[in-house]
């Protein structure tokens, strides 16, 4: 006998009708869960983004998936991925419906000139929305805890007066807040470890947001809470002693801060350190949060992706427009380099790898005047720039470079021995350059203390006296760590302050990797780029912050940037004060390529 049972015809794909006016309207995505069929139910509806239609957007990241999971969207299947359904399935389930702007449906992701003409809209569509919704992911039993604590635990921080690193579980235990083994640690440490944090994407929609809730599994907590309570962990230190000691983690600690990106030198800085899947975000991500951008044409055909070192050769001639001092030139040491790109052009897709060492400095002394800075021109193909400059002296003599360590040996004794062994081999090479004269013959130079603390400002404003303490501390403190004794009682703090230790091991750290020290034809000693070799030139550009590295290249009168340079006696505009250069009559424009 045949089944009379009736069985639902398959629904049909979802296709996007293309959107009124693209360049200013949007697509908003009504929601629900519906509990029967156990699938979420919504519909999408054009409007114009000028109008006054309450909705929230979400934040989130895509983790490379491939869209999977079927949403019934306008009477027909829609596949979105597993990571977005989750999120949007606990929203849901939370509060429905919703009215809802998310990217990966609210935008035809299969239309590249609707996206080109979307993208640059994104600012506004989340400034305009009632509130940015965070999505941090799943949920733990940690996690839990950590978002219900997230107040008490920041009332109670703000009441430690004085921070005591070395004994703070006695502080806690006081103030009745969770001691370390609690699982609230390791639920803020996961908070801060999550791929929010390192996405491109998402540091626009946060910033952007007037207001943002921070929801972890179906746990929420208002992101100002957030930003003030890892802001407190940082001041009484207990974001380093019990939350996390890797470096991975940082950027989560200040991802609820409302930075200033309207400066691009900044703004292309730190996009560089978060991820992206297509190298024109790394500019597109940015592009409605720096002025300086708004003459970039979002692109993405085919050819504009596959060819994307020509916006980012466009963007660096905005950086030497923006910065005449050149600060944009510090930053091309990266861990990846497209072959494509001149050697003065930041490559935008990868990490920088030397911390800059420009604050507070002025090589270049004042400029001659404003209509003549050192960036003098570009090529007819913006592939070269001419750089107004002298060649101050040639290098001669090079250090071994600061060791590549890796980042879980930090902290280690592997680690202090490495960074110990470099400064003496630094020391016992340039000798006649790197030991003090007089009674204290057995301390460094004050050129090679310069050049060692040169990323902070701090240091740079230090008299010898103060380098040379702060040296011995670091020296000390790299002995009793190499000796299993760093926070050992009776050891290291019974003679010296551990913060003040390890601060002083910090500026190091920060101004030497990547780097060593070199000696100069005319007897100079200076920090420079681990790439430099034998002959490479020392210049000076009038207004800039700090010298530069060009390497002259074969057979022809081009050069080569290698990086910035630290060379104690002229960081200050020296040059120019003694009568050598006085106006520009003996400057040199070097062709860069």
């Amino acid at each position: 006998m045949a089944s009379t049972e009736h069985k639902e015809a398959p629904l049909q794909s979802f296709v996007y009708d293309a959107l009124p006016q693209a360049d200013c309207d949007i697509r908003l995505l009504d929601l629900e869960w519906c509990e029967v069929k156990k699938i979420l139910r919504g519909s999408l509806n054009a409007v114009g983004l000028a109008m006054d239609v309450g909705y929230e957007t979400l934040s989130y990241t895509w983790n490379g998936e491939t869209p999977s999971v079927p949403i019934m969207c306008n009477g027909k299947t829609l596949l979105i991925t597993q990571s977005l359904n989750l999120a949007l399935e606990t929203l849901c389930k939370l509060s429905s419906p919703r009215r809802l702007w998310v990217d990966a449906i609210c935008i035809n992701q299969a239309d590249d000139h609707e996206k080109a003409q979307q993208i640059p809209l994104m600012h506004l569509i989340y400034f305009s929305s009632n509130q940015v919704i965070v999505w941090l992911g799943t949920s733990t039993e940690a996690t839990d805890r950590a978002m219900d604590m997230a107040m008490t635990l920041l009332e109670g921080l703000k009441t430690i007066r004085e921070p005591n690193l070395e004994d703070y579980a006695p502080i806690l235990e006081k103030l009745g807040l969770p001691i370390q083994g609690d699982l609230i640690w390791e639920g803020l440490g996961d908070l801060v470890s999550r791929r929010w944090h390192a996405r491109l994407w998402t540091l626009q929609e946060f910033v952007s947001a007037r207001k943002a809730t921070v929801y972890c599994g179906s746990k929420s907590v208002d992101a100002e809470i957030l930003k003030s309570l890892f802001s407190e962990l940082g001041r009484t230190g207990l974001n380093f002693e019990i939350l996390a000691k890797e470096d991975t983690r940082a950027s989560g600690y200040t991802s609820f801060e409302r930075f200033d990106y309207s400066i691009l030198v900044f703004a292309t800085y730190m996009a560089r350190r978060r991820e992206c899947s297509e190298p024109v975000d790394k500019i597109y991500a940015i592009r409605a949060l720096c002025n300086p951008l708004e003459s970039v044409r979002v692109d993405y055909t085919k050819a504009s992706r596959k060819q994307y070192w020509k916006l980012y050769i466009e963007v660096g001639h905005l950086l030497l427009q923006e910065e005449p001092s050149l600060l944009a030139l510090g930053s091309i040491c990266t861990s990846s380099r497209c072959p494509e790109l001149p050697s003065w052009c930041t490559d935008f897709n990868s990490v920088p790898l030397r911390h800059p060492i420009w604050d507070g400095l002025g090589a270049g002394g004042p400029a001659f005047e404003e209509s003549v800075p050192p960036h003098v021109a570009s090529s007819w193909d913006k592939r070269r720039i001419y750089l107004r400059g002298f060649a101050v002296d040639s290098f001669v003599q090079i250090s071994d470079p600061f060791p590549d360590l890796e980042l879980e040996t930090q902290w280690s004794k592997r680690w202090f021995a490495h960074i110990l062994e470099w400064l003496q081999h630094c020391l016992d090479s340039f000798a006649p350059y790197t030991k003090q004269d007089g009674d204290r013959s057995n301390d460094p130079s004050e050129a090679f203390l310069r050049g060692i603390f040169c990323a902070e400002t701090d240091m740079s404003r230090s008299d010898l006296l103060e380098l040379t303490q702060q040296y011995r501390l670091a020296i000390l403190a790299l002995e009793f760590g190499i000796h299993d004794r760093f926070l050992g009682k009776g050891g290291l703090e019974s003679l010296l302050d551990i913060n003040h230790a390890m601060t002083t091991i910090n500026h190091i750290r920060t101004a030497c990797p990547h780097r060593l020290f070199g000696v100069t034809a005319q007897g100079r000693l200076g920090l420079a780029p681990k790439e430099l070799r034998d002959k490479d030139l020392l210049c000076v550009f009038r207004g800039a912050a700090v010298p530069f590295v060009l390497r002259p290249l074969d057979d022809s009168d081009t050069y080569e940037l290698i990086g910035e340079a630290y060379v104690h006696g002229f960081m200050h505009g020296e040059l120019f004060q003694d009568g050598r250069f006085q106006d520009d009559a003996g400057s040199t424009v070097f062709e860069v390529v």
